[in-house]
């Protein structure tokens, strides 16, 4: 395939909605495919053989609770929740989540909901939240999902769609290598910076206390906690706006996902108390998953993307000469 076919397709794949790319992905993925596999063979959405399986997956969007935040356009979204967004205060899905002045950053809120999915390899917890101004301006939306499912080339296709979406080449870091841990990937784009803890904060972490500096922070397997006990790598987001994917599964493809999308300088660290508050809102309970602030809505859209993925797939086994060479 010639090099100017393939970067011809994949502009055409990147203007799909993310929820829509998804869910054609997972359910090629139970015919043996993928999204990056028909754009290496030039094959576009547009194509005659997808046609069902794009209905399918449209029409599972048809009819959903509206977004709480308003519209606006960013390269840096959480299933289609942007950076900069305005919240709806009285929308219904506004109302779906918990929230509370946050306990880190003076003139903010921070709001939470959990959902329960199911998808064909399993059951999950998502967890979304977003951290907005007075004025109602998202500054970071998250989602946490585990357990996550990744098949063989999975995590790495991924990371390659989030990069024609945002239209920008990852700084990928992988976690090193240590016997009985999973393998951990960290990819960002945009002007966020993963800056490694220091040893004080570190220190803090193992202890089950919150280090002195405000921030939220990452690591590759969800719990900081652990991390920080065994000497795995913890990072406070700085810098400015950009959009970071973490993920880490074993040799079963389970594992953890976390998608976020942040303006790390609207939320500068700042000195706090040494000890976290009894009841934080800007934290999970002590040994929960790591995961400080998620993301609105996704929820929604990822539980109904896994329960029509069986519908998708069987309307994609009539293409499936797609994936012949």
């Amino acid at each position: 395939m010639q090099p100017a076919t393939v970067q011809a397709t994949q502009a055409a794949w990147a203007k799909l909605p993310s929820e829509e790319t998804g869910c054609i992905n997972d359910a090629l993925y139970q015919q043996g495919g993928s999204v990056e596999a028909l754009i290496q063979r030039g094959v576009l959405p547009s194509d005659p053989r997808l046609a069902n399986a794009r209905s399918t997956c449209q029409n599972q969007f048809e009819g959903q609770d509206p977004q709480p935040t308003g519209g606006q356009s960013s390269a840096y979204a959480v299933s289609d929740v942007a950076l900069g967004a305005t919240v709806k205060f009285g929308s219904s899905a506004y109302k779906e989540y918990k929230c509370a002045p946050s306990d880190q950053f003076n003139g903010f809120t921070w709001c939470q909901k959990t959902r329960k999915g199911k998808e064909r390899r399993g059951k999950f917890n998502a967890t979304y939240s977003i951290l907005h101004s007075r004025d109602g301006v998202a500054v970071y939306i998250n989602l946490y999902q585990e357990p996550a499912f990744f098949g063989a080339s999975e995590a790495d296709d991924d990371i390659q769609r989030y990069s024609r979406k945002i239209g920008e080449s990852p700084r990928i870091t992988r976690m090193p290598h240590r016997a009985g841990f999973p393998n951990g990937i960290l990819a960002s784009w945009g002007k966020v910076e993963l800056e490694p803890l220091d040893n004080d904060s570190i220190k803090a972490l193992a202890e089950g206390r919150r280090p002195i500096k405000k921030g939220y922070f990452i690591d590759f397997i969800g719990n900081f906690a652990r991390s920080a006990k065994e000497g795995l790598p913890v990072y406070r987001l700085s810098g400015g706006a950009g959009f970071v994917w973490a993920a880490s599964y074993g040799r079963t493809g389970r594992g953890t996902l976390r998608l976020l999308a942040v303006d790390a300088s609207a939320i500068s660290p700042q000195l706090v108390a040494t000890q976290a508050p009894t009841n934080p809102t800007d934290q999970r309970p002590q040994g929960a998953p790591s995961i400080a602030p998620l993301s609105p809505i996704t929820a929604d859209r990822a539980e109904q993307r896994r329960i029509s993925e069986a519908k998708a797939s069987r309307n994609l086994a009539n293409a499936s000469s797609i994936f012949s060479s």
